[in-house]
């Protein structure tokens, strides 16, 4: 990625498998996609360290599937999770330490918060407003960002959701028509400050990036659709994995050299 000095900074490219137990046994392969996911955000944050770029944050993008208990304890330090979560995600508001002056283990949990969907029925009559910028044209997004919460199971953990409003906009090139979106609701870790937790990132960029999910879903289809990475006949199981991230690859290598020219 060219910088204003005139000199570049290496993407990185990597692509870790992940197949169920019941697939065919490849080393390192047969793992969940959380694990995968908390492989590749250590190699990353382990090379920047080492680079001597250990104070830059790292900002990982994931579906709901990453929502997991062992994803959001496995992070690695200065490394932020933004993550799709359900509408009826079990939260809590944090405890209230300075309550519990006596003996003993303070309280892990406050209360219990409402559920990510029933912030949209509260009667909240402010939503804030963001434009962001995607492929040239502008979309406006209408959310709440609440928190911080503590996620069942993870009270170590703060979290804050981001409640993103349903929209109603246009698509389309040749044939312009207006669409529904539902809408979405995301977790994103909480930095830790003196004495407060704190949104790592500002809310209009985390928001930019909380939209390119939906571009990765059109890349999956072309990597499926164009470059045939679901299709592939391989018999031998190195192979069968091989020839996969071989494409994913090519494909990644592909697109930004065609924007580039």
């Amino acid at each position: 990625m060219p910088r204003e000095d005139g000199y570049s900074r290496a993407i990185p490219l990597r692509f870790l498998p992940a197949l169920p137990p019941q697939a065919i046994p490849v080393d390192g392969a047969v793992r969940g996609e959380w694990q995968a996911g908390l492989d590749f955000l250590r190699w990353l944050r382990e090379g920047l360290d080492a680079r001597g770029r250990g104070a830059e944050p790292v900002l990982a993008l994931a579906d709901g599937s990453f929502d997991t208990l062992e994803m959001w304890r496995g992070l690695p330090v200065r490394t932020f999770l933004a993550t799709r979560t359900p509408r009826n995600r079990r939260l809590f508001w944090l405890p209230n330490l300075d309550a519990h002056p006596g003996p003993g283990r303070p309280a892990s949990y406050g209360e219990q918060a409402p559920h990510p969907a029933d912030w949209l029925h509260a009667g909240l009559r402010h939503w804030p407003q963001a434009h962001v910028r995607v492929r040239g044209r502008s979309i406006l997004m209408r959310y709440q960002l609440l928190g911080p919460f503590a996620r069942e199971g993870v009270p170590e953990r703060p979290l804050f959701p981001i409640v993103v409003k349903g929209m109603h906009h246009r698509v389309g090139v040749r044939v312009q028509h207006f669409t529904d979106l539902d809408p979405s609701f995301y977790l994103i870790s909480a930095g830790q400050h003196p004495g407060s937790w704190q949104l790592p990132f500002p809310i209009e960029f985390l928001l930019a990036w909380l939209w390119q999910p939906w571009e990765i879903e059109v890349a999956h289809r072309e990597m499926k659709s164009g470059l045939g990475i679901g299709e592939k006949q391989c018999w031998n199981k190195r192979s069968a994995v091989l020839a996969v991230l071989w494409s994913a690859w090519s494909y990644a290598l592909l697109v930004p050299a065609g924007y580039r020219t």
